[in-house]
C-alpha cells in the first residue's frame, strides 16, 4: 500500500519570518548605535561627565561584543 501525506502540504520556509530582521538589519542597527554611542562619548569627554564616558565606553564593547558574536564586522568611524 503506497505512502499518502495527510494533512497540510510543506511549506517553504520564508525569510525574514514576521517580527525578525535579517543580519543586514542587525548589522546596520549596531552600526547606527555604535556611531550614537561615539557621538555621546565624545561630548561626555568633553564635558569631562566621568559616568557617562564608562557607560558609553561599556555601551560600544558591548554592540562589538555582540557584532563579534554574530559574525559581523562593525563599522567604528573613530576606533573609540
Amino acid at each position: 500500500m503506497p505512502l499518502v501525506w495527510v494533512g497540510l502540504a510543506p511549506r517553504k520556509a520564508r525569510f525574514p519570518f514576521p517580527g525578525r530582521t535579517t543580519m543586514g538589519e542587525l548589522a546596520s542597527m549596531i552600526e547606527q548605535r555604535i556611531a550614537e554611542a561615539s557621538e555621546s562619548l565624545r561630548m561626555a569627554r568633553a564635558e569631562g561627565d566621568a559616568f557617562l564616558v564608562d557607560a558609553r565606553e561599556a555601551e560600544i564593547d558591548d554592540l562589538r561584543r555582540i557584532a563579534n558574536d554574530h559574525g559581523i564586522r562593525s563599522v567604528d568611524p573613530d576606533g573609540a
